[in-house]
């Protein structure tokens, strides 16, 4: 098997699989309202998230796999060089943006931890509908929560390294080899290292819109400015990928609740679900 046959073997095992069913975006009503009229979604650069911690979860797991290959491959310099360089291209910024959901619909956990108390609601997103709703196709991917399927992943793409570098180490083409191999690993670890995160989490059951700037031609020209945050339009289509609102447990304000399904008559979402939330939450 070739190198790209082998890379791209394993990147089935990371293929989008989340594009069925409704997802949910848990925020405020204020922000219900600013996706509704300037129809578009942010996306958030993966290490600026709110949780500092996320990233850090899955490339402190690479890491680990790296340290455990340089022990066994203690003998072989240059491949020693080769993986250091990769941890470190790794930990700068990636160029990897997300818009998060879950596949939980009316959650306490969600509500208590991503929306204000009283202001709240959740948008209901048809998966499928809102891949091909933007100036070009962003995959969705379900988060991987299981450790050992995050070692695995993780293993698979450093080992197709280790394996050609073992393949070539004595050949003339050996630097030219190894620049295109850790060229497109990298492209594949950046995207696996953003959808991980600890099983603490599980219960969130999250969903991730994955904006990668290297593959992107539309956003080519972000590559370098790399902004904290991205809106993108998902208006391409003539109807908002919108199926419904849920109102947060408490939800007080009656003008924004009015002022919102005044918004979706003009975006012809009229048949869009609304909804209360059954949760009787209390804030501590």
């Amino acid at each position: 098997m070739g190198i790209i046959e082998d890379i791209i073997a394993h990147e089935k095992d990371l293929s989008p699989t989340a594009n069925y069913g409704e997802i949910y975006h848990y925020t405020s009503l204020e922000t219900v309202q600013k996706i509704l009229a300037n129809e578009t979604v942010r996306f958030t650069n993966i290490g600026l998230l709110n949780d500092t911690e996320e990233y850090n979860h899955s490339f402190g797991i690479l890491k680990g796999i790296v340290e455990k290959l340089k022990t066994e491959y203690s003998d072989e310099i240059v491949l020693l060089e080769y993986l250091d360089n990769i941890i470190l291209d790794l930990s700068e910024m990636p160029k990897i943006y997300v818009a998060c959901f879950s596949r939980s619909k009316d959650q306490l956990s969600q509500w208590r931890g991503y929306t204000p108390h009283g202001e709240a609601a959740c948008l209901a997103f048809d998966s499928f509908e809102i891949t091909e709703s933007g100036l070009e196709y962003f995959p969705l991917y379900d988060v991987i929560y299981d450790n050992e399927r995050q070692i695995s992943l993780l293993s698979s793409k450093i080992n197709i390294i280790v394996k050609e570098y073992i393949s070539h180490k004595d050949g003339k083409d050996l630097s030219r080899i190894m620049k295109s191999v850790i060229h497109i690993a990298k492209r594949g670890l950046n995207v696996t290292l953003s959808i991980m995160k600890s099983s603490m989490w599980s219960e969130e059951n999250e969903v991730r819109w994955i904006i990668d700037l290297d593959k992107s031609e539309n956003l080519r020209h972000l590559r370098y400015a790399m902004p904290k945050t991205i809106d993108i339009k998902i208006s391409k289509k003539r109807v908002l990928p919108i199926t419904g609102i849920l109102f947060g447990p408490q939800s007080n304000s009656q003008q924004n609740t009015d002022a919102i399904k005044a918004l979706l008559a003009t975006k012809e979402l009229q048949s869009a679900n609304l909804e209360i939330s059954k949760i009787p939450l209390r804030r501590i």
